[in-house]
């Protein structure tokens, strides 16, 4: 790629802020409360518009549902234009809620998993309420011991999931699929990896897209930077395809050097950290 070219898409690149950095947040061990601190889809709408102020490439905010839930949609996109923003990608949550233990679009149980898809449809109508192109999914399904559930049954169920939800996409909305390489189950997650986020979009159509960053895009609006589409993969499958049969050379060998660590020890003990046992503030500063 030329430095031109470069310089042109650069120019294009955007990141789509999500609604939860906006809000307290920390890590899966803990939430740090902080008195500045998002408490409500307004807030979160005032500070989004704040971070595109200052940057200039942040001009969505992604939903998370029911985090973000509204009785009147109109007015949030209403909302998000007076603070220079627009929504981005509506985020069904289905791994809170106590009956998604065992996952949710892949449960055994068809009870869980049609209050998954309904959840989904729901995103959908939302998302088609505030001017959104897409939905956003990441699952937590998995299993977390070996023989706890069949692979296979569990990609079944999430297909024909993926399936029904895929049919109620209005045209022109995108169905981002995330993968996440080993969260948060302890033995399996049911889309580990690109290919199998890719093979579930191949076979729902081409608005379904793999993604391993749906909040980032160009400013034209065109797929994720990091999205392949049905039509997409052609070149890879003739590619491997290629490499299979013609390829004669022999595996390569491969060798490790053995590497002695080396312990550095600080020069002086760092200070222990200082924590405030006041209870946090539960309402949010004023900006004046």
């Amino acid at each position: 790629m030329d430095a031109v070219t470069f310089s042109k898409r650069l120019a294009q690149f955007t990141v789509e802020t999500p609604s939860w950095g906006l809000a307290n947040s920390g890590t899966r061990f803990g939430t740090f409360r902080q008195p500045w601190a998002a408490k409500s889809l307004d807030e979160k709408l005032a500070d989004a518009g704040q971070v595109q102020k200052y940057t200039g490439i942040c001009p969505r905010v992604a939903l998370h549902i029911p985090w973000d839930k509204s009785d009147n949609w109109a007015s949030v996109q209403a909302q998000a234009k007076a603070n220079g923003v627009a929504i981005g990608a509506i985020n069904p949550n289905v791994f809170q809620d106590e009956c998604y233990q065992f996952g949710s679009i892949c449960h055994s149980d068809p009870a869980v998993r049609h209050r998954a898809i309904d959840h989904h449809i729901e995103c959908i109508e939302i998302a088609t309420a505030t001017g959104s192109d897409a939905i956003s999914l990441w699952y937590a399904d998995g299993t977390n011991y070996p023989g706890q559930e069949s692979f296979r049954a569990r990609k079944g169920r999430m297909l024909d999931s993926l399936k029904a939800v895929y049919a109620k996409l209005p045209t022109g909305m995108r169905m981002l699929v995330e993968y996440k390489p080993f969260e948060p189950s302890f033995y399996h997650t049911d889309i580990q990896d690109w290919g199998s986020s890719l093979l579930l979009c191949l076979k729902l159509g081409p608005q379904a897209q793999s993604t391993s960053s749906p909040f980032c895009s160009t400013r034209a609006g065109s797929a994720a930077s990091t999205s392949m589409t049905a039509s997409t993969p052609t070149t890879i499958c003739r590619w491997a395809r290629s490499t299979r049969t013609s390829c004669s050379s022999p595996s390569p060998s491969w060798s490790l050097a053995r590497r002695t660590p080396t312990r550095r020890w600080p020069s002086a003990p760092r200070p222990a950290p200082t924590c405030s046992t006041s209870a946090p503030t539960t309402s949010r500063p004023s900006k004046a």
